[in-house]
């Protein structure tokens, strides 16, 4: 499939390898577009397993000596507060997946430094953004949904336990079997993007897709992390997507 540029558009997969498939043929799509505009494509990734598929799938169609890896900018959605040797590290994920794997530069690489302590480490990576964007957006902002509708670490609902303005904060524990409190962008920094796409799988995360597309009592924090001035792709498996069908 190819996306379009939209406002806003939802893909149903009909498979694990159909989604896994069309994120990678999204990230390629939007990274070459990035590159021939502007030189580079500027990608903030999100954590969790739900990446894992995409992320490997976009090695094999695109090719690990793809000259596009040189170009390509890495950031991230949060972070929780582990060494990034941890097992529940974003980066760790990241790196193990796609980073040991293909040459993008290891400076254009800006990890979350969930060593520090938190309030030092939101400082840090608010400065690193600054430094490596200044005010200008990020290309693609990948980002999950959980089941209680919080996205990075951002909880509907839940304020912050400290905003590094403007960019970065540091909350509590999202749910998730990892109860660990978590560095994040905040959410205006996650609307600064040209493009979200929502990564989405599991019956787990059917509610909570329906609030965030068709609206309902489920809270979500979809509508404070994206911007009507940008396009949003939802990416969506059978089993996430299963509260669409219902009237």
């Amino acid at each position: 499939m190819s996306f379009a540029r939209a406002a806003f558009l939802v893909h149903r997969a009909k498979d694990p390898d159909d989604w896994a498939e069309s994120a990678a043929r999204h990230l390629s799509d939007r990274a070459l577009e990035a590159v021939d505009e502007r030189g580079a494509f500027h990608l903030v990734m999100a954590g969790g397993s739900t990446p894992r598929r995409a992320l490997a799938c976009w090695i094999e169609q695109e090719g690990a000596e793809s000259p596009i890896w040189s170009h390509v900018h890495v950031y991230f959605s949060d972070e929780r507060g582990v060494p990034p040797e941890d097992p529940q590290s974003n980066y760790r994920m990241v790196r193990e997946v796609l980073l040991d794997r293909v040459a993008i530069r290891p400076e254009c690489v800006q990890r979350i430094r969930g060593e520090l302590e938190l309030e030092a480490a939101a400082r840090d990576y608010n400065e690193v953004l600054e430094r490596e964007l200044g005010p200008n957006p990020f290309d693609l902002v990948v980002l999950g949904l959980g089941p209680d509708g919080h996205t990075a670490s951002l909880i509907p609902g839940v304020p912050l336990d400290f905003v590094a303005e403007p960019r970065v904060g540091v909350g509590p524990a999202p749910m998730s079997p990892a109860q660990v409190r978590r560095i994040t962008l905040t959410a205006a920094a996650l609307r600064n993007t040209r493009e979200t796409v929502f990564w989405v799988t599991g019956s787990a995360k059917a509610g909570v897709v329906r609030a965030a597309l068709r609206g309902g009592d489920l809270a979500t924090i979809v509508p404070e992390v994206t911007s009507p001035e940008s396009s949003v792709v939802w990416l969506l498996d059978e089993d996430s997507a299963a509260g669409l069908d219902r009237e």
